[in-house]
C-alpha cells in the first residue's frame, strides 16, 4: 500500500511557497506560476484560483520536472472536477479539491499529490480562451528538504480535445509498460449522451498484463463510489467525489476517485492498463475528457527504511547497507536509538552523509559524516556511516558494548542521483 507519507516521509522539513497574486494571463497565452531551477525538492500542494469575465474551466495546468520538454502532468481544471456545474459548489477528496461560482466566473482547485523533482520544477497555466483574460492567483507549496526517485505522471484528455466514444466501443484511458508504479487518481467528465446508459460501462484495470483483469468495476458510477446513476445527486467523500450529475438532456457528469486515499493506490510491477468497457445496456455515444495520475518507480518505500539489530559485543555491526551503483551519488540521513537490554544505558542521535561512486571506481564518502551522538553508558556505544568498498554500499553501523546486550533501531531515508 502506498500513502502520502511514503512519498513525503516523516522527517521534519522547511516548507516554502512560490506565489502569484492577481496576474492577468492574456488571451491564448501561457504563464509560468512557479519555476525552480538548480535544486531538488518536492511540490507538496498546488492551490490555484482563476477569475475573469468568462468561464475558465478549460484552463490547462502543465507541470514539468527536471527540464523535460513535455509535461509530466497536464490537466484542464474542469476535468479535475469543475465541468458542467451551473451553481456554486465545493467538493474535496483527500488529495484534490474544487470550488467554483460560475455566475461570477470564479474557480479554484487544490492539488495535493506530491511532485518530487531532482533539478527543476516548472508549472505553467495556459489560458485557452481567445477572448477573455484569466486573472490568476496561485500558491505552490514545496520543500527542498525532501525528494524521491519516483515521478508523478498523467494520462489525460482535456475537454477541448475530448473524445467521442460510440456506444459499442471500449475506450482505453491508460496503457503503461515502463516498470513499477502506482495508480493514484482517476477523474472523468462525460457529456452529450442521449441518456445515462454510459454509466453502465465497467472500468477495468489490468495489472502486470493479467488476463482477465483482477479489477473490474460493476459500473462507472460504482467505480467513483456512486450508485444507481447518482440519483442522490452531487457528493464528496475523502476518497471520491461527484461534483455534478445531469439527469436530463444533455446527460452529463463529472466524477473522480482518489485511489491513493481509497486503497493506497493500485500498485503494478511492470505495466498497467485502464479500459472503459461496454455492454449491451450502453445505448448512446458520449463525449469524454479524463485525468489519470500515477507514480512511476518503485512504490515500496525503497528510499526509506526502519531497521533493527541486536549487538552483544563491541564489534561494529551493519544496521543497514544501501548499494551504490557506478555513477551514483547518494545522500542519506537518519535517527538512531539504542538501549541496553536492562534499560540502564542508552545511545542515540542523528546523522547525515553523502557517498559517491565514479564509473569504474569504488564507493567513497564525500567529506565528513555529520553526526550527533548522545550516550550515558560506561562503555562506548556509538553509530557511524561508512563506505563499504567490498560490497560497494553506503553502510550504517552500530557498535555496542562488550558483554552487554543492546537493541538498536533506526529510521533512515536517502535520495539517489544517477
Amino acid at each position: 500500500m502506498l500513502a502520502t507519507n511514503d512519498i513525503i516521509g516523516q522527517a521534519a522539513y522547511e516548507m516554502k511557497v512560490a506565489r502569484v497574486e492577481g496576474y492577468n494571463i492574456p488571451v491564448s497565452s501561457t504563464y509560468t506560476i512557479c519555476h525552480l531551477t538548480g535544486q531538488s525538492g518536492m511540490m507538496l500542494t498546488l492551490w490555484l484560483a482563476i477569475s475573469g469575465s468568462g468561464p475558465h474551466r478549460d484552463s490547462v495546468v502543465k507541470i514539468y520536472v527536471d527540464g523535460e520538454g513535455v509535461p509530466s502532468v497536464q490537466f484542464d481544471i474542469g476535468t479535475l472536477g469543475l465541468h458542467f456545474a451551473t451553481g456554486e459548489h465545493h467538493h474535496f477528496t483527500q488529495h484534490v479539491g474544487v470550488e467554483q461560482d460560475p455566475a461570477n466566473y470564479q474557480a479554484m482547485v487544490v492539488f495535493r499529490f506530491p511532485v518530487p523533482f531532482a533539478t527543476e520544477l516548472k508549472i505553467d497555466v495556459q489560458n485557452v480562451s481567445s477572448s477573455v483574460q484569466a486573472r490568476t492567483f496561485a500558491q505552490v507549496f514545496y520543500t527542498n528538504d525532501l525528494t524521491d526517485s519516483r515521478r508523478l505522471k498523467s494520462a489525460n484528455l482535456t475537454w477541448l480535445n475530448r473524445a467521442s466514444v460510440p456506444a459499442a466501443n471500449t475506450y482505453q484511458f491508460l496503457s503503461y509498460s515502463g516498470g513499477p508504479g502506482c495508480l493514484v487518481w482517476h477523474s472523468l467528465a462525460a457529456q452529450g449522451a442521449a441518456n445515462l446508459s454510459y454509466l453502465e460501462r465497467d472500468v477495468q484495470v489490468a495489472v502486470d498484463g493479467a488476463s482477465p483483469a483482477a479489477i473490474i468495476s460493476t459500473g462507472t458510477e460504482d467505480w467513483f463510489s456512486g450508485a444507481f446513476y447518482y440519483t442522490s445527486g452531487a457528493r464528496s467523500y475523502p476518497w471520491a467525489m461527484t461534483p455534478f450529475i445531469g439527469t436530463a438532456a444533455p446527460y452529463r457528469s463529472i466524477q473522480g476517485v482518489d485511489l491513493l486515499e481509497a486503497f493506497g493506490g493500485i500498485r503494478f510491477d511492470s505495466s498497467i492498463a485502464v479500459t472503459w468497457d461496454t455492454e449491451a445496456a450502453v445505448t448512446s455515444a458520449v463525449d469524454i475528457s479524463y485525468l489519470l495520475l500515477y507514480y512511476t518507480g518503485s512504490v515500496a518505500t525503497d528510499n526509506r527504511r526502519e531497521v533493527t539489530v541486536q549487538t552483544t559485543d563491541a564489534a561494529a555491526t551493519d544496521l543497514l547497507s544501501i548499494p551504490v551503483a557506478e555513477g551514483q551519488v547518494i545522500t542519506l540521513r537518519g535517527i538512531v536509538a539504542g538501549g541496553r537490554a536492562d534499560e540502564g544505558a542508552a545511545c542515540g542521535g542523528d546523522f547525515s552523509a553523502t557517498c559517491r561512486r565514479a564509473a569504474g571506481g569504488s564507493v567513497t564518502l564525500v567529506g565528513a559524516v555529520n553526526r550527533s551522538v548522545q550516550e550515558d553508558s560506561a562503555g562506548s556505544p556509538t553509530f557511524a556511516v561508512a563506505a563499504d568498498t567490498t560490497n560497494q554500499a553506503a553502510v550504517v553501523r552500530v557498535t555496542g558494548v562488550a558483554g552487554e546486550t543492546w537493541d538498536w533501531q533506526a529510521f533512515v531515508e536517502w535520495t539517489v542521483r544517477g
